[in-house]
C-alpha cells in the first residue's frame, strides 16, 4: 500500500477492468439482462460483462480466478442477494485499498418505496482487513437511457512511459513484475 503510486498502478489507466466493489464507486450505466438461470450486468464505463448464476448452489472448486469472480445469486424474501468469490488480487479504489484472492464478496439488492434499486456490498477479506468493508449505491431505473460504452486507449499510457524512459522500470515494479 505505502509503495502504491496514483497514476501508476491504477488499472483503469490500462483500461483494465476494476472489479466488483470499484464499480459502485464508478459513474456509468449498468444494463442488466435476466434469464432463467442467470443474470448478466453489461457495465458502460469499461465495457465489463459478469454473470451472476441462479442454478448453482455453490462455487467451484478449481474455478479459475478473474477480475469479477464467480457469482451465485438467491433470494431472501424480496431481497436479491449475491455470493462472490474467486476473484483476483485487485485495488477496490484508486488509493490502492486492495482485494486478495481469499476475498468474498455478499451484494444485497432491493427495491425501496420510490422504485429505485438500493445495493449494498459487502467485502469480506480476513487478509487485509479487520472487519467487513461496506459501500451502499442505489440505482435508478431509466428504460429510456441508451447505453454508450467508453472507449479506452491503453497505449496512451504506454506511450508515456516509453518516451519518459521509464517503461521497463514500470514493468520492473509491477505486481508480478520480475524484481529480482
Amino acid at each position: 500500500h505505502a509503495e502504491y503510486q496514483k497514476g501508476l498502478y491504477d488499472p483503469t489507466l490500462r483500461c483494465m477492468s476494476t472489479g466488483i466493489m470499484r464499480r459502485y464507486a464508478e459513474p456509468g450505466l449498468v444494463e442488466i439482462m435476466a434469464t432463467t438461470n442467470r443474470l448478466t450486468f453489461l457495465y458502460a464505463n469499461g465495457s465489463d460483462i459478469r454473470r451472476i448464476w441462479f442454478d448453482r448452489k455453490r462455487h467451484t472448486a478449481n474455478r479459475p480466478r478473474d477480475i469479477m469472480g464467480e457469482s451465485i445469486a438467491s433470494w431472501d424474501g424480496s431481497t436479491l442477494v449475491i455470493e462472490t468469490s474467486n476473484l483476483t488480487e485487485t485495488l477496490f479504489t484508486h488509493n490502492a485499498e486492495p482485494i486478495s484472492e481469499n476475498a468474498k464478496i455478499v451484494e444485497r439488492y432491493w427495491l425501496n418505496n420510490s422504485g429505485e434499486m438500493t445495493m449494498e456490498a459487502t467485502l469480506h477479506d480476513p487478509t487485509y482487513y479487520v472487519r467487513p468493508v461496506v459501500r451502499r449505491t442505489h440505482w435508478k431505473r431509466a428504460d429510456d437511457q441508451e447505453m454508450i460504452y467508453s472507449p479506452c486507449d491503453p497505449d496512451s499510457f504506454y506511450r508515456g512511459m516509453q518516451i519518459e524512459g521509464a517503461l521497463e522500470d514500470y514493468f520492473l515494479h509491477s505486481p508480478g513484475g520480475d524484481q529480482s
